[in-house]
């Protein structure tokens, strides 16, 4: 018997790219729209099952994907009437795996999710989420036998039905059904078919509290589609339509408007063996088969999903081996609606999973393709910020950003060409798209690079890097922008220096600036290097090492006032000795409008390795520095300080494994965002308030490892971030990321 475990478990599909960006249509149809997959684990593959919508601004999407242990994980994600947010669901301790297959919203805060876990024995168990408009919750689920959840319908928070399947003392695979009274769930008997050792449930509607359909399928002799009626205090077996020439039946979707009228989806195998589409309605009394339209050449084909808004208005959805399916009921008859084929890899199908309609014109569909995927019905835009690269160039990424305004953002980087030459990148950012800014042309450099920018106003900004000639030499690189273009600038470089280079730069105005970085001395070694713009010019000033280091070199700075800044690094530490080699330790120098001075700073005990990437400081005893730190099993570890204008002292980081922090900016000496990324190729966003770092959701997509480079923001709900993400091609391209609270 085929599919029926389809109720015990999602399908995962097997997908590989990404899907490039689409923007969504404005026009009635369909349109594809791009989806961010979550970041709690690194997803090879993933698919959105199910979702639920209360208006055509708010839906809950949920799912599962792989991550890079093999281990199924549950994802979901919301969406806002313009753009997709991946929302990180509860962790089930303990669990080997999960995932969720249903989804049923009463309010933009009261949504429950349905699934299952799997045990350490391998034992699948019901799993009920809750989402309360800000965070999932697991809410406990009496296990039985174990079993599985794959459709739920709520009429209000304190009145849910649910349904899948479970086994019996004889063994054999039995519909299950749980009802949840605003307190706890209870499983409910359902009526069993003497002659079945397998019944599933696969979704159910409830038109009110005391009248639900539940739909699945069964192994008894026959046709094979079931369905049972709720009436408030039982569950009654409904007998089905069969179809003339059916020889198997599957209904995996079904919408009750109203408590006389129930439409449900699914398909059968027909006396050809060619699998056809199925749909039928209840009036109250009985069920009758409608006739159906089915793709032309499909003749492998599922029906998945199911919606009405009325009873003259249903969607259903699903898949066959040419792709995507979608078919609209008018109350009286069905038709097909075209959908677009997404651009990718021949050899993947696009499959819509689940859909939910909030009106007879607005309705969101979604499943999965080269990732997840989402379809539209008039539907909007994505939260994903599409960033440009140029033609020709194979690999780009962007490493700085800084806005002085919420609609004006300049982000800096570099890009290669086909050639194989490197050159400086600068993209500005009106507050509805990115574009990329000419940049000046450095004479006789073989390869231009941007890692640092600050901005005072929209049109005064200083970007710096480095560049590197045909002998192989690098020389400092510093450029102004004045809000139409960009301008080199000259800078020294100490005395005997060999190759040196700026890392990053803080302007307090917009002729006062510091740029950090490093260089090597006569004697090889790499020592820190700082310099000072005042009035256009350059000049360099003396920085100090920690008395035991060896070399050492600045990452980022961050100044308050033209006498006070804050730089940080690391260092190679003479008196520690790790294995063959010496320790890398964190560095910081504090310039009070005067001179530099190295403070020691706080840090993990034991650890081989750590190193600050990023700081930023709301005054002058007021600075937050981010990076990472190695610990004895060799993993990574994102490490925050926390400088209180006389000592660094370490601050707990967010709960996420194996993980650096890059870039860091503070709206307030509370108020701070951190981002970097996962070992396992996901962006990573952390957030202060004052109390506590928590890590926040970031978009992101299956089978493309991505990573976060800097952040800036204009006020605590107003955030860009920028870095670079592993395009369909295969090879690294610009990445922007918008934060709205």
């Amino acid at each position: 018997m085929r599919r029926l475990l389809l109720a015990c478990a999602a399908v995962v599909v097997t997908i590989g790219a990404t899907l490039g960006s689409v923007q969504a249509s404005t026009t009635s149809g369909w349109s594809i729209v791009r989806t961010p997959n979550p970041v709690s684990s690194s997803l090879h593959f993933g698919s959105l099952d199910a979702v639920s919508c209360t208006s055509s601004s708010m839906c809950i999407a949920v799912g599962s994907g792989v991550n890079d242990r093999a281990n199924q994980i549950a994802i979901a994600a919301t969406w806002n009437g313009v753009a997709w947010t991946a929302r990180r669901t509860a962790p089930v301790r303990g669990a080997a795996g999960a995932t969720l297959d249903a989804v049923s919203c009463v309010a933009a805060n009261a949504c429950t999710a349905v699934g299952y876990e799997l045990s350490g024995a391998g034992l699948a168990l019901p799993l009920v989420e809750h989402w309360d408009g800000n965070a999932w919750s697991v809410q406990p689920s009496p296990a039985g036998r174990g079993g599985s959840l794959a459709g739920i319908s709520c009429t209000a928070s304190s009145a849910c039905t649910a349904v899948g399947a479970t086994s019996n003392v004889a063994g054999s695979t039995v519909a299950l059904a749980e009802r949840w009274n605003g307190v706890d769930w209870t499983i409910v008997p359902t009526p069993g078919i003497a002659t079945a050792p397998y019944t599933v449930l696969s979704a159910v509607s409830c038109s009110a509290a005391s009248a639900c359909t539940a739909v699945g399928s069964t192994t008894a002799p026959g046709f094979g589609a079931v369905a049972e009626r709720w009436n408030g205090s039982s569950w009654a077996l409904e007998a089905m339509a069969t179809p003339g020439n059916g020889e198997e039946g599957f209904v995996l979707g079904v919408s009750c408007p109203s408590a006389t009228r129930c439409i449900a989806a699914g398909d059968y195998i027909n006396s050809s063996f060619s699998d056809v589409t199925l749909a039928e309605v209840w009036n109250g009394t009985s069920w009758a088969e409608q006739p159906s339209p089915n793709p032309a050449g499909a003749y492998i084909l599922q029906m998945t999903g199911l919606s009405c808004s009325s009873a003259s208005a249903c969607t259903a959805v699903g898949w066959t081996q040419l792709g995507a399916m979608v078919l609209r009921f008018n109350g009286s008859s069905w038709h097909l609606q075209p959908t677009p084929p997404p651009t990718g890899p021949l050899f993947v199908t696009a499959m819509l999973n689940g859909v939910s309609c909030a009106t007879t014109s607005t309705c969101v569909s979604v499943g999965s393709f080269t990732g997840t995927l989402a379809e539209a019905w008039n539907g909007g835009a994505w939260s994903l910020t599409s960033t440009p690269n140029a033609p020709g160039v194979l690999i780009s990424d962007l490493v700085a950003v800084s806005c002085p305004a919420a609609a004006s953002c300049v982000a800096v980087g570099n890009h290669e060409t086909a050639a194989g030459g490197q050159t400086s990148l600068a993209e500005t950012w009106n507050g509805s798209a990115w574009s990329i800014q000419a940049t000046p042309v450095v004479d006789g450099a073989l390869t231009v690079m941007l890692s640092g920018v600050s901005c005072t106003t929209p049109n005064s900004c200083i970007a710096v890097g480095w560049y590197a000639t045909a002998g192989g030499t690098q020389e400092p690189l510093a450029e102004s922008w004045n809000g139409h273009a960009w301008s080199l600038e000259s800078t020294p470089v100490p005395t005997g220096a060999g190759a040196a280079t700026f890392s990053a730069v803080s302007c307090a105005t917009s002729t006062a600036c510091v740029a950090v970085g490093s260089y090597q001395n006569a004697g090889g070694h790499q020592r820190p290097l700082t310099e000072r713009r005042t009035g256009g010019v350059w000049t360099v000033e003396t920085t100090p090492l920690p008395s035991s280091a060896l070399q050492g070199r600045l990452t980022s700075v961050s100044c308050t006032s033209v006498a006070s800044c804050v730089a940080v690094g690391e260092y190679l530490n003479g008196s520690i000795t790790v294995g063959r080699g010496h320790a890398h330790q964190p560095m910081a120098v504090v310039w009070n409008g005067a001179t530099w001075a190295a403070e020691s700073i706080d840090r993990p005990a034991g650890a081989p390795a750590s190193y600050l990437g990023g700081v930023e400081c709301s005054g002058p005893a007021s600075c937050t520095a981010v990076g990472w730190f190695t610990g004895t099993s060799k993993t990574q570890t994102a490490m925050i300080e926390a400088w209180n204008g006389a000592t660094w002292a370490m601050q707990p980081a967010g709960d996420v494994d194996d993980a650096v922090l890059a870039g860091v900016t503070c709206d307030g000496s509370a108020d701070c965002t951190a981002v970097g990324a996962t070992r396992d190729g996901s962006t990573l966003a952390e957030g202060s308030d004052g109390t506590g770092w928590h890590v926040q959701p970031t978009p992101n997509r299956a089978a493309s490892p991505r990573q976060l480079q800097a952040v800036a923001c204009v006020s605590p709900v107003s955030c860009v971030a920028v870095g670079s993400s592993v395009g369909t091609a295969g090879y690294e391209v610009t990445l922007a990321e918008r934060y709205s609270g």
